[in-house]
């Protein structure tokens, strides 16, 4: 009687193959692509690698660099790049023997333009940094030390006579980005007339960052302070406050307005703006340091002109559909980048008594929830703050710290602080001006060069060294 062939996973169907791939984690999966040919073409089904980032993204609450509505439209070369950085960086945090890496930036000649401002884009590999008059630089953070780039510069038509002290991003794909500033017409400080520029940004073949403006946005400016910029796929919001004390949010459907045309609608405040987002596209969350957390449902978008838009605002206040008290009053408040899985809205925030998670169900029915991340007193200050990840300045250095939402995964309950030494720490950090990308670990402070210089240089840290991690 002839012997019955020993059937072998190679033989199953490769649709069957994929489904069971389905189960694994990503270390299994890079483990399989290595065993055999076959084996390998069943870890080339891209939507094997799409599960693998959505349950990834699910299960530790990350930033979501990639969402589902452009996925589907992804090589898998580039979704296992992005789960393998992730991982990575899972990894790096929860060695507390890891030291990071800090470099101070080489930054244009002060004759040119000073930093005023720093942002992480999504995905970690670029860097901005704001400077006088309009001036954007960019750093390509993949290379070490990083590479320096002129981004946008102030043209006739476009110049700025302000700072770019702040820029707010919305990330369209892994290598697209909108980036909004705002600025005034150069010589015109006297003058109520302001902007809100719009740009698009967008990697290029030849690995540099290209910069395309979009459009210029009238907009009611005043002296008295900066406040917060906020933007979305349709909405910007730009919170600040003016003379006697009055503060405001204007909200703009960026998309349809012009320079002759606006789609606005205005909230009348009764916190200090120090930092807003936009909650869907119905409502609006304002943090102020000394009175906590206040919601705002948005009213309806109406057209307007510019000169109407440039009107002092009236003096009059919202009503708040919640608010949270943080229960004393800290300049030190920081706040992690805003995220949707799917169910809730999830925001972290930094405090001197140690990490909070803000969530937020999708509709008005149901107010939000404050959970406890992290109990221990953080001092001096919370620096860069991510949903499950954050960085931490202390007087003998940089620490990292790794916090969860309670989620019953094996690697999100952790806490580890690793230091520099003394000598490469960021004693004289502007605690202000920093960003950190929770995906990479990437993180850019602003500082003074010594005890009370007016000197400001860009600190860069890394814990990850992706080119020396194998996985």
């Amino acid at each position: 009687m002839a012997r019955q062939k020993q059937l072998s996973l190679e033989d199953l169907p490769l649709e069957l193959l994929i489904e069971i791939a389905g189960y694994l984690d990503f270390p299994d999966i890079t483990a399989l692509l290595q065993t055999s040919k076959i084996l390998k073409t069943v870890t080339d089904a891209s939507p094997l690698w799409i599960k693998l980032v959505q349950d990834y993204s699910d299960k530790r609450l990350v930033v979501p660099c990639l969402n589902s509505r452009y996925m589907t439209t992804m090589t898998i070369p580039v979704l296992r790049a992005w789960l393998t950085r992730c991982t990575i960086t899972d990894e790096v945090w929860r060695k507390p023997s890891v030291a990071p890496h800090s470099i101070i930036l080489d930054y244009p000649p002060r004759t040119l333009t000073m930093p005023s401002s720093v942002m992480v884009l999504p995905g970690g590999r670029w860097a901005l940094v704001g400077g006088r008059h309009g001036w954007i630089h960019y750093y390509d953070l993949s290379h070490r030390p990083p590479t320096l780039g002129a981004l946008i510069s102030p043209t006739k038509n476009r110049s700025t006579q302000l700072d770019v002290r702040q820029i707010a991003c919305h990330q369209q794909s892994p290598k697209e980005w909108i980036i909004a500033f705002s600025g005034m017409e150069k010589w015109r400080m006297t003058s109520t007339v302001a902007w809100i520029h719009i740009w698009q940004l967008g990697e290029t073949n030849t690995s540099s960052l290209s910069a395309t403006h979009l459009k210029s946005i009238p907009y009611n400016w005043t002296p008295c302070g900066y406040g917060a910029l906020s933007l979305t796929e349709d909405l910007l919001v730009r919170a600040t406050f003016g003379e006697r004390n009055m503060k405001w949010a204007d909200i703009f459907l960026w998309k349809e307005c012009d320079e002759t045309r606006l789609v606005r609608s205005r909230i009348h405040l009764d916190c200090y703006p120090d930092f807003a987002t936009l909650i869907g596209n119905d409502r609006l969350l304002v943090a102020d340091p000394t009175r906590g957390l206040h919601l705002f449902n948005i009213p309806d978008l109406e057209p307007m002109s510019p000169e109407d838009a440039q009107r002092p605002p009236v003096r009059s206040t919202a009503t708040p559909c919640w608010i949270y008290s943080y229960g004393h009053a800290d300049e030190s408040f920081r706040y992690s980048r805003l995220s949707f899985d799917g169910t809730s809205y999830r925001l972290a925030i930094g405090t001197p008594l140690g990490i909070a998670g803000l969530v937020i169900p999708p509709t008005k029915d149901k107010p939000p929830t404050i959970v406890n991340l992290f109990k221990t007193s953080l001092s001096p200050e919370p620096v860069g703050i991510g949903l499950t990840k954050a960085r931490i300045i202390h007087d003998t250095g940089v620490a990292k710290l790794g916090y969860s939402w309670g989620l019953q995964t094996s690697n999100s309950a952790f806490s580890t602080c690793q230091h520099t030494k003394k000598g490469d720490s960021s004693l004289y950090c502007i605690w202000t001006k920093n960003s950190f990308d929770e995906e990479t670990g990437r993180f850019i402070h602003m500082e003074a060069a010594s005890p009370g210089s007016s000197q400001i240089q860009v600190r860069y840290i890394d814990f990850v060294d992706y080119a020396s991690s194998h996985m």
